[in-house]
């Protein structure tokens, strides 16, 4: 038996002093703390983060009160530090708040929290011990589609205020999501969540998880080109994670173990979902070495086009162009509209910092009006046979003019490790133009040309098919595109003020003698 007196804190929190019980606070001390800007923080669980409770209870008055009884906590950590958990009551439980959902019947309960309140949430006289392993994976399935929706940045966790507090509960009917800010005392109900339910769980029938499993093995063996520079046993894998799989129930379950076999890859371009839910995978830390706002602030005027392009020009007659990413089919036509406007600009900024890719074909486009004579920017090459090593021949990638005229000033090129994908091979095209250099970070070295793999209980995995090779057929996958000119200011340069990296570039154009300063549309 458990003995133990408690006091209620701030919202009706408890602090309880207990004799025995597991000490969580004292298993995961609390080292991250709120910073701005927002950092991300990739999470973990497993087995030894699910936790038996004899109770949970949240008491912020009238506006919400959750008493689960006997349940089970299952804790996501990044270090030492908890991030969020989810709790299942193990009985009955009801939701009662004057906001919404009284007495509706509780499922489940995704909690987000400052890491040091691990103990005042699940005090130590609740924690019997270890809980039911079976919950990770349904844990993962909810923290994968919640995170979204609560102190999370890139998909990945961020320490919310010490006050904060996230309480997002699926019921029987309908998902309620409450956020408190305890030092305040106030409790806010979001009533948008309530059409984010979480998905229903797809049932597989007998055998369908070990066949999902082994169409996605096989295509990989035979199609991934990357084996080569990946530190992977292969057949290992499959078959450490293969049974797991032919035991899934669920499509979500398979999914998982279909995660694990593809997580060593740490490619960024592979990803499994089940249905709309994806599965948590490898995060490569890719720092942004750009601020947005203060890469406008050194400019006189600017225009959105809505197409993912923002282009603008100096006083004295340096012009801009961001593309923020390759997705808008108008964005061809939205350069040639800034391109009219910076007609008479004597040198461009050209910044895809913040691109994480998108359309090949767009960027050919793009490059097309800076470009006199086609030109080849990079290549390819394809898997050939069952051997991991054996590849076809180089396949050559082109681009072309395009447009009435074309833009021949000089151009600095901004790129850095959020640089990716399709906005990669627009960095080599734009290595390809007369009189452009490159400047900033590494890319992040990530190309793919997938081809999506679907599988039955709407399981999809995103399988990368070609070796992504520069102009000179040098692969750079995982190593990313070096700059011309290397400037890599410390993170704290681009919190706030004027961006550092704008300002170099500005600093290299302004630099230029004024003799040889010419429009960038030339007509002879």
């Amino acid at each position: 038996m458990v003995h133990a007196s408690s006091l209620r804190l701030g919202l009706g929190l408890v602090l309880v002093m207990a004799v025995n019980g597991q000490d969580l606070a004292q298993r995961y001390p609390a080292t991250l703390a709120y910073v701005e800007p927002a950092v991300g923080h990739a999470t973990t669980t497993g087995p030894e983060h699910v936790w038996e409770l004899t109770d949970l209870e949240i008491d912020l008055g009238s506006k919400l009160r959750v008493d689960l009884g006997r349940c089970d906590v299952v804790l996501g950590v990044h270090g030492a530090d908890v991030l969020w958990a989810v709790a299942k009551p193990r009985g009955a439980a009801f939701l009662r708040s004057s906001l919404a959902g009284e007495g509706e019947r509780i499922e489940s309960i995704w909690l987000r929290f400052h890491p040091s309140r691990v103990g005042r949430l699940f005090p130590r006289v609740w924690v019997e011990g270890p809980g039911q392993a079976k919950l990770v994976t349904e844990a993962q399935r909810v923290q994968s589609w919640k995170l979204r929706g609560s102190w999370q940045t890139n998909n990945l966790a961020v320490v919310p205020y010490q006050r904060s507090l996230v309480v997002d509960l699926e019921t029987e009917t309908s998902r309620h999501f409450f956020h408190a800010d305890l030092d305040a005392g106030t409790v806010a109900y979001e009533p948008s969540f309530a059409r984010q339910p979480m998905p229903a769980a797809t049932l597989l029938e007998e055998g369908a998880g070990a066949a999902a499993f082994d169409e996605v093995w096989r295509a990989f063996d035979r199609e991934y080109p990357y084996f080569e520079i990946k530190d992977v046993d292969w057949p290992a894998l499959r078959e450490r994670w293969r049974p797991v799989a032919a035991n899934a129930t669920t499509a979500f379950e398979a999914a998982v173990a279909i995660g694990e076999l593809l997580r060593p890859l740490q490619d960024p371009h592979v990803w499994v979902s089940a249905g709309e839910v994806f599965v948590p995978l490898h995060y490569r830390q890719r720092p942004l070495n750009g601020n947005y706002a203060g890469t406008l602030s050194q400019l006189a005027q600017t225009s959105d086009t809505q197409a993912d392009l923002v282009y603008g020009q100096t006083e004295d007659g340096i012009g801009y162009i961001g593309v923020h990413r390759l997705m808008s089919q108008e964005l061809p036509e939205a350069v040639d509209e800034a391109l009219d406007a910076l007609q008479d600009c004597h040198a461009l900024i050209f910044d895809l910092r913040f691109n994480g890719g998108g359309g090949e074909g767009l960027a050919k486009e793009i490059t097309g009006r800076f470009l006199e004579d086609s030109v080849v920017y990079g290549a390819s090459r394809f898997r050939s046979g069952a051997d991991h090593a054996a590849f076809g021949p180089i396949l050559p990638r082109r681009c072309a003019p395009r447009g009435p005229w074309t833009f021949r000033a000089p151009i600095v090129v901004l790129q850095g490790q959020r640089t990716m994908s399709s906005a990669e091979a627009f960095v080599l095209m734009l290595r390809q133009v007369p009189g452009a250099v490159t400047m900033g970070d590494r890319t992040a070295g990530a190309s793919a040309n997938p081809r999506r793999i679907e599988l039955d209980g709407g399981i999809a995995v995103n399988l990368p098919r070609w070796k992504a090779l520069d102009a000179e057929s040098q692969p750079f996958e995982d190593v990313g595109l070096a700059p011309t000119i290397e400037l890599v200011p410390e993170p704290a340069a681009f919190h706030r003020g004027p961006d550092p990296l704008m300002a170099a570039a500005l600093a290299r154009l302004r630099a230029l003698p004024e003799g040889e300063r010419r429009p960038g549309r030339r007509d002879e």
